[in-house]
């Protein structure tokens, strides 16, 4: 069985220990090959994927290490002799001024050549019966410096409404869910969104991913690569996110059912929006801070039970930070059980005195009962 995981330049300690954990275990077995890609360029010296490898070699896991470059200038020529239908020696040139253009990236070289054919330099000749172009113009084309910026100059050619969608889908990361979509449709700001994300698709910015239980009308959309969500995130200045993130969030609390099992799917990911625009959220009455304090407890209470005590060391700390003056007061339940349950996180994660100082709080704060 081979099991492949990509970007593991964005995984955490916790999902980096689940694999270690499992590839320890199928060390006493045979039959399981692990490959593992991440972008070494994204990361720092002190990344947990480092770690990762040395822990995998200290418990005698094999590891191998491949440094993968972009394609070579003849695999070029036959990937544009593919897609073009033509001999490869017919569009050597071609292959050649596009190799120059992107290094041999091979997203880069399909934008690229998308991006010709979408300005007729590389066009079908209906005369001829194939594909034809000017070796000179293409070779004279100024192309952006590299495969973000000409994603980011094909967005702006996109309806408002069609980059609008592209810049909500991609503050949820790879994918948005058909659930994301139909609650956000519920407010009045994205009623257009299922609508402007089919459009995404028909560009090819998106692609359609459906499990076995979904419909066609209950498919979720995902990036084609991750660098066009990386483009489609850097369409939002850097001073609006924080209002993008706030905005998404407050549109899904507001459709949310309860807090009953229906609403768990949706938990994690209405707080998590919710928390990257908190800075906003600390401006809201009193009331609203505490309901959103009680999703951040519930989340982080969750996290705990299957053992992601990362992401719920960061969602007690967020709840914890928009308890309103006077908390202990008028809220003790939820502060005793935000810092009790932070301090078990805080706990297994090594951060001690984080622990040591929750439950000083809990201590100093707490009013017996008679």
């Amino acid at each position: 069985i081979m099991i492949f995981l990509d970007d593991l330049q964005w995984a955490d300690n916790m999902a980096l220990g689940l694999i270690h954990a499992a590839l320890s275990d199928a060390s006493k077995i045979t039959g399981i090959f692990f490959v593992g890609g991440y972008r070494n360029n994204e990361i720092q010296e002190d990344h947990a994927i480092f770690s990762f490898i040395d822990n995998l070699e200290s418990y005698q896991i094999g590891t191998t290490k491949l440094d993968l470059d972009g394609m070579e200038e003849q695999d070029v020529n036959m990937m544009i002799s593919d897609a073009l239908a033509v001999f490869p020696r017919n569009c050597r040139a071609l292959s050649s001024a596009l190799f120059q253009k992107t290094r041999g990236n091979p997203l880069f070289v399909i934008e690229l050549l998308e991006s010709l054919v979408k300005r007729k330099i590389i066009q079908y000749s209906l005369r001829k019966r194939r594909w034809v172009w000017d070796d000179a113009e293409v070779s004279g084309e100024e192309i952006a410096e590299n495969v973000l910026h000409l994603l980011t100059t094909k967005m702006t050619a996109l309806p408002p409404g069609t980059l609008e969608a592209l810049k909500v889908a991609s503050c949820f990361g790879s994918q948005i869910s058909h659930l994301t979509v139909e609650l956000l449709c519920k407010s009045p700001c994205y009623e257009g969104l299922k609508v402007a994300l089919d459009e995404a698709i028909q560009e090819g910015f998106l692609e359609r991913v459906r499990s076995s239980e979904q419909t066609f009308d209950m498919t979720s959309a995902k990036f084609r690569h991750d660098k066009i969500r990386e483009a489609a995130y850097g369409r939002i200045g850097a001073n609006e996110r924080v209002r993008y993130h706030h905005d998404i969030g407050m549109a899904l609390y507001s459709n949310i059912p309860g807090f009953d099992a229906d609403a768990n799917v949706m938990l994690f990911t209405t707080v998590g929006q919710l928390n990257r625009g908190i800075s906003l959220i600390l401006e809201y009455p009193s009331e609203m801070r505490i309901s959103i304090a009680e999703m951040n407890c519930k989340a982080g209470m969750k996290a705990i039970e299957c053992s992601n005590f990362e992401s719920a060391y960061k969602y007690l700390k967020a709840g914890i930070m928009l308890l309103p003056d006077g908390s202990w007061n008028y809220h003790q339940t939820l502060c005793v059980e935000l810092y009790s349950l932070l301090s078990r996180a805080a706990y297994a994660l090594g951060i001690l005195d984080d622990a040591f100082q929750a439950s000083k709080m809990i201590i100093e704060n707490i009013k017996m009962i008679e």
